[in-house]
Formats: structure tokens, C-alpha cells, sequence
């Protein structure tokens, strides 16, 4: 499929250190590559930012987007992924703020409550729309169209009833709506959405199609390279937020090291989400400190993108909070755990896409006995996950590329 260069506006939480939030327009670029359409792509976050070292794309801030005339008639706009629809500016700014600030902002939120705080952080960013990541086609002086691209939202039904009205107009104005679970779905299709919304697996799923094992290894640090060489006979890799360690540190700490010692493996402790409010470097650090050391623990903290998919397509098991670390997995054949106890989009992901056999641990005092489940999972079905899921995703990836290609 070949074009003129087209204007592809890439926009999402590309300025936050989040694995998902800075892999997706990674992977949308592959994929556009991968059906040979030709386009000009922009990378909008929320604020001007930089990761380029960990992996990720430089971004300019959304303000420009409202603020740029020379926004071409006709450019699309995607909303590249994520837990999209029902993120409000107050959380959306939380997780750019150093720890103090973001301590400040919670604070305030109880005092003045939400509609005060989204308020005074939308006038800090600088834009007008009511939801960050609701762009209506009409708030531009151009001709645009808005694409969402297998976006979640287990949350909006909690939206005040202005938010669901704002969420009802803009995704009604969209030339192409996506979700990634059947919770989203369901919710949308409480409030009457004037728009067909198809389920489609998250886009990172593709990733093992363009990033092959041997690929990644020759993209990480060599501390990646020597923790897969250390732990040639075999490692599982853990992951989780703080709020989801925090006062079960111990009875985690047992249950990996029980883990360890049953199937002979190291223990690789991955920080996945390191940006405020997710914090796993520090969860890592503190259950480094309970498990022993003749067991091979190791916490993987140089984060980058490339690091923790080699890192988990070359584990024997992912266990974890992290959707995207459970994607990862899928990509690659890796059995997983999900620790879906406090996380409701990976619940929804995996009761949407996973084997029936794969184990959610909702206690973490099971993490053994779902590990256990999870090695029991045959290779063969691993493989037919990971293939239904890449062959979903394409069909979706090709009406998108039809929604690009039309004026």
C-alpha cells in the first residue's frame, strides 16, 4: 500500500517514564513501515519532554497541537494507547510531578476537590479540551480527523456526569474508535455513544513480530546483556507498583524465594513503571532486601524499553502488576501472572484476550501456586494466544490505515 506522505499527529503519555505509555508510538511507527505507508509523524505529550534515552520519542506539548496553524487539512490525529478515556488532568499531571509535588496535588485534591484541581493543572498545561486525551475534530480551525487506537477505560463510569458528556461528544466526532478490553466496551456502550466502537487487542502485542529476541539483545545495556548471561539456567521476572507491595513485603519475599527454589530459576525484579505513582524501582529495592542472598536476585534498574522486553522474552515467567509487562510475555510465549488484585485494566485485558488457563493472582500469598499453574500452560497454547492476538490487532490496524488514507 503505497501513498503520498501523509500527517499522522502520534499523541499520548509519551512524556512519562511508563514502559506502555512510551512503547506505543514505537509501534505504530512499525506498523505503518510494516504496511508501507508513507507519512509524516508528529509526537505530542502533555508537556515538551525528552526520553529518547530510555527508548522513548520527543514530544512536543499538547498546547502546540491547539496552537499550530499549520496543522495541514486533513492530518489525522491518533490517540496512540492506553488507559485514555477516563484519565482526568488532575491524575494525568500527578504523574509528571516529582514526589513532593505530586504529594501537594492529592492534598489539595481533598481540599478543593477534583473539578478545582483538573482545573488548575488543565491552565498549567495550557488547553482547553475537558478530558486530556478527548480531542473533538471541531476544537481545530482545520480540518482534522481522530482516530483512537486500542485505548482502554475501566474507569468511566466514575466520570462526573460533565466528563461523560465530554467523553460522549468527542468520541462521537471520532472518525475511528478502538478499545483494548470488553469492560471499556461495556462502558462506552452505557452512555449511548453515537459511534461504532470496535475491541481490539493493544496495539503492543505486535511488538515480537518487529523485535525478534536476537534484534532486542543487540538494542540493550550490557547490564541487560549480563543478567541474562548470569542467569543462563533460567530466571523469572517480578514486577510490581509500590501500592501493591506495600505492607505485604515479606509474605512476597517468601513466596519468590519459594518460586526460585522449586524450578531452580534466579529472580530478576523489573521496575516497569518508575514514574510517580507507580514507583516500582522502590517496591523492587525493598523486596531485594528480604530475599536472601543465595538466591539470585537481581533488581534490573536501567530502565529502557528494549531492556525489559529482552529481559521478559528471555524469562521463563513474567509475574506482575504491569499490563504491558503481561503483553510482553504474550508477544513472546512468556506464561504469566497477572497481580490483578488493585489492577483493574490488566484484569480486563487478560479475562478479554488471555488463555482460560492462565492464572490471575488475586493474593499474593498464591504467587507460588500460579506460577505453578502458569508453567503448566502448554507451548502450543501460548502460541495460539499470541498469533489470535497479532492477527486481531492487524485487522484493526488496516481499517485504521483506510481511516488515514481517506479525505
Amino acid at each position: 500500500m503505497n501513498h503520498m506522505k501523509e500527517r499522522v499527529i502520534l499523541v499520548g503519555a509519551f512524556d512519562r517514564l511508563n514502559f506502555g505509555d512510551l512503547l506505543f508510538p514505537i509501534i505504530f511507527e512499525k506498523m505503518l513501515k510494516h504496511y508501507n505507508f508513507q507519512a509524516k509523524i508528529d509526537y505530542f505529550g502533555v508537556i515538551e519532554s525528552n526520553l529518547s534515552t530510555y527508548g522513548g520519542k520527543a514530544t512536543r506539548p499538547l498546547k502546540d497541537l491547539f496552537n499550530d496553524d499549520k496543522l495541514p487539512d486533513h492530518s489525522t490525529i491518533v490517540l496512540v494507547g492506553g488507559e485514555m478515556l477516563a484519565a482526568t488532568w488532575t491524575t494525568i499531571f500527578r504523574y509528571l510531578l516529582p514526589k513532593y509535588g505530586e504529594i501537594t496535588l492529592r492534598f489539595l485534591q481533598k481540599l478543593l476537590g477534583s473539578n478545582t484541581t483538573d482545573e488548575i493543572s488543565r491552565q498549567i498545561v495550557g488547553v482547553r479540551n475537558d478530558l486530556p486525551w478527548l480531542l473533538c475534530p471541531s476544537s481545530f480551525s482545520s480540518n482534522v480527523k481522530v482516530v483512537y487506537n486500542s485505548v482502554g477505560g475501566v474507569d468511566i463510569l466514575r466520570l462526573s456526569r460533565k466528563h461523560k458528556e465530554s467523553l460522549k461528544s468527542a468520541l462521537s466526532e471520532a472518525r475511528f474508535i478502538s478499545v483494548r478490553d470488553s469492560i471499556t466496551k461495556h462502558n462506552l456502550d452505557q452512555l449511548d455513544i453515537d459511534n461504532e466502537i470496535c475491541i481490539s487487542p493493544d496495539s503492543a502485542i505486535v511488538m515480537s513480530r518487529f523485535f525478534p529476541k536476537r534484534l532486542l539483545l543487540s538494542l540493550v545495556h550490557d547490564k541487560t546483556l549480563s543478567i541474562i548471561e548470569e542467569l543462563h539456567k533460567g530466571y523469572f521476572c517480578f514486577q510490581s507498583n509500590m501500592y501493591s507491595v506495600k505492607g505485604k513485603e515479606k509474605v512476597i519475599a517468601d513466596q519468590l524465594m519459594k518460586i526460585a527454589k522449586e524450578y531452580g530459576m534466579g529472580i530478576v525484579l523489573l521496575p516497569i513503571g518508575i514514574a510517580t505513582g507507580h514507583e516500582d524501582q522502590i517496591a523492587a529495592k525493598k523486596l531485594k532486601a528480604l530475599i536472601h542472598n543465595n538466591y539470585a536476585a537481581i533488581v534490573a534498574d536501567n530502565f529502557g524499553v528494549y531492556d525489559i522486553m529482552a529481559l521478559i522474552s528471555c524469562c521463563k515467567c513474567f509475574v506482575g502488576t504491569s499490563l504491558h509487562g503481561a503483553i510482553t510475555a504474550v508477544s513472546y510465549d512468556i506464561p504469566r501472572v497477572g497481580l490483578t488484585a488493585k489492577v483493574k485494566k490488566l484484569a480486563a485485558f487478560c479475562s478479554t484476550w488471555d488463555d482460560a488457563e492462565m492464572p490471575l493472582c488475586n493474593s499474593v500469598d498464591r504467587l507460588f501456586l500460579s506460577v505453578e499453574k502458569a508453567q503448566s500452560v502448554t507451548q502450543a497454547s501460548l502460541a495460539a494466544v499470541r498469533n489470535r492476538l497479532i492477527f486481531e490487532y492487524d485487522l484493526t490496524f488496516q481499517k485504521i490505515l483506510s481511516t488515514l488514507s481517506m479525505l
